[in-house]
């Protein structure tokens, strides 16, 4: 009989990936974040769930999502107010205190559980698991309020459903940041002469059907060679950085400071009455 309750949750847990993967292939990130929480709560027959990313200074987070379930019947809170700091919160972040998974199967009787602020689900008992990458929390995912004391089978399915989406989600990561590469300079993070060029179109659009005027100033750093001979390739990096990050402070909200390479910049200014 136990046999055959494994096998059968091992292909229930295979079936809830695969339908994930191929949910992934159409949607946000929140929108499968909460659909990995919704299979969660069905494999270990739970009430609530949760999943949050963690910030790197380990006690923010950065991005919270909760069950379909979660939301539509426990969770009145409204979103400013769902955002608290990890250090003011009570025993669901013990996973990020001990970097471990921790199960509480009577939550009442916790003496440092604290409560949550109002409008969140009440808790019975919970499961919640740290998502690591080296010694970094990435993420924490946790389910709640099954009626019976959560297991090692109920630890298994919510690891590996995590796992399945921390994969995809690294993947889209990856992906963003390569999308964002080919259009910024990967030194200073400014636009470069791709995107440049794709603004400049734009702005030339604009300015002729709006009847106004636009800039295009070519810029460069004189004498900065001799700061690469004299002090290296390093301090004269920090120099670049430092100037594309005095252009941008100059620069109006739509206006666009670029990096052509080198010590050459352009600034794109739009929408000028006048020279």
């Amino acid at each position: 009989h136990q046999e055959i309750a494994r096998r059968q949750r091992s292909e229930a847990i295979m079936a809830a990936r695969l339908r994930l993967m191929t949910f992934a292939q159409a949607h946000t990130l929140t929108e499968l974040l909460q659909a990995t929480l919704d299979e969660a709560e069905l494999l270990t027959e739970s009430r609530i769930s949760f999943f949050h990313f963690v910030e790197a200074d380990q006690n923010s987070l950065a991005l919270q999502t909760w069950s379909t379930n979660t939301l539509q019947t426990m969770c009145t809170a409204a979103p400013d107010d769902r955002h608290y700091p990890i250090d003011r919160a009570g025993v669901w972040v013990d996973c990020v205190r001990e970097r471990r998974v921790v199960i509480h199967n009577d939550y009442a009787a916790l003496p440092h559980r604290k409560g949550l602020p109002p409008g969140h689900a009440m808790v019975v008992r919970q499961l919640v698991a740290p998502i690591l990458r080296g010694d970094q929390i990435m993420a924490i995912i946790g389910v709640g309020n099954k009626p019976e004391d959560y297991n090692e089978d109920d630890l298994e399915a919510v690891k590996q459903l995590a796992a399945m989406v921390m994969e995809v989600v690294e993947r889209k990561w990856a992906e963003e940041r390569m999308a964002h590469l080919a259009y910024h300079d990967a030194l200073t993070d400014l636009p470069n002469r791709l995107l440049l060029t794709d603004r400049l179109q734009q702005a030339m659009d604009k300015a002729l059907r709006d009847q106004q005027r636009l800039a295009v100033c070519y810029l460069d750093l004189d004498e900065f060679k001799p700061i690469n001979d004299a002090w290296g390739h390093a301090q004269g990096d920090r120099t670049l950085i430092d100037i594309a990050g005095r252009l941008k402070q100059w620069m109006r909200a739509g206006d666009t400071v670029a990096r052509l390479g080198g010590d050459e910049f352009a600034l794109l200014i739009n929408d000028l009455k006048d020279i």
